[in-house]
């Protein structure tokens, strides 16, 4: 018998692309950084389009998520009013994935966060985001890992990371404000920025760097290897 593969579900974006005989159709779309570390760590990688009418049924058929970059969210899902500064939502996605957060956390699944992943994960629990900050969004290269971070003593982030100081990538400009019920900061800034956040028992972790975009993939492998080592224990839940 074989061994089971794990099956992680990737949050996707709708945008047009082009495609066969150069027409512009909208498509299903994720960046292949993703994709990629999960298939080089022995995953199946499933990219979700925003249907949040199926979220149960997508927490019945995966181990685990990944809550992938993108567009800032809607204020109005934490209750504030929308900032100038603010860009425009993905409304059908920012739904999608806050009921799915939902049906995964209740079916017991473990969800890595990545950037707007982490964010969604802290309004998902009753959080706040600040609508701009100055200074993290360094857009000059993105690969290189440009600002350091401390990761807080016991917390499930020191055990990937044993080395409490990293050096990741900053590509944000919104950042957590208030921490949602049962979240915690695992990581901080310099200037007191939340870097990271876990579930303070859930298998939850979130991340405001993209490691999938670093050119030194030590940080990745250790998130990716969390999250497969969550996905294993999944079948036992159920």
């Amino acid at each position: 018998m074989r061994p089971k593969v794990p099956v992680v579900g990737v949050t996707g974006f709708h945008d047009e692309a082009v495609l066969h005989a150069g027409g512009r159709y909208r498509s299903v779309m994720c960046e292949t950084a993703y994709t990629d570390a999960l298939r080089a760590h022995g995953a199946l990688a499933v990219v979700l389009p925003a249907n949040p009418g199926h979220v149960a049924a997508i927490a019945e058929v995966v181990d685990a998520l990944l809550l992938t970059g993108g567009p800032d969210i809607s204020p109005a899902r934490y209750g504030h009013p929308r900032d100038p500064r603010s860009h425009q939502a993905d409304e059908l996605r920012d739904e999608f994935e806050l009921a799915l957060i939902g049906a995964a956390h209740a079916a017991g699944l473990p969800i890595l966060g990545v950037c707007r992943g982490m964010q969604m994960i802290n309004i998902a629990f009753g959080g706040t985001l600040a609508q701009h900050v100055e200074g993290h969004l360094l857009t000059d290269g993105a690969a290189d890992p440009v600002q350091p971070i401390t990761v807080e003593a016991g917390r499930r982030l020191h055990a990937a990371f044993p080395d409490p100081v990293l050096a990741v990538n900053s590509l944000h400009h919104q950042a957590v404000a208030t921490i949602g019920e049962d979240l915690t900061a695992a990581a901080r800034a310099l200037d007191g920025t939340v870097e990271a956040l876990e579930h303070v028992s859930a298998p939850i972790l979130g991340v405001q760097w993209h490691p999938e975009k670093l050119a030194d993939d030590t940080t990745q492998n250790a998130l990716m290897t969390w999250l497969l080592s969550q996905a294993a224990a999944v079948p036992a839940l159920r």
